[in-house]
């Protein structure tokens, strides 16, 4: 057996449909993989991902975005709500 790191933003989910997507059709081997070993895959692009983060382009007003909503939290922590609340406040829960 494989040993496969913790993945902490990895959330298993059953899809609703099936599709291809662009990779998997260029690179139909990886449809070929184990479960595990598509763990693995991710992980190792993840790790590439990481490691060239400064070659990432970001978008400006997102930044923006981004840098307001934590500056709205860190003056009001209390007006944050989990991911659970923030489901059953819109009826996904």
């Amino acid at each position: 057996m494989i040993a496969v790191p913790y993945l902490p933003c990895l959330r298993i989910r059953r899809p609703k449909r099936r599709f291809k997507t662009v990779i998997a059709e260029r690179i139909p081997e990886i449809a070929n993989l184990t479960a595990e070993e598509k763990l693995l895959l991710a992980n190792e692009l993840w790790a590439e991902v990481e490691n060239r983060q400064e070659s990432i382009p970001f978008n400006d007003a997102v930044v923006q975005l981004l840098d307001q909503r934590s500056e709205e939290f860190l003056k009001d922590p209390q007006s944050a709500v989990t991911w659970q609340e923030f489901k059953r406040r819109i009826g996904k829960a």
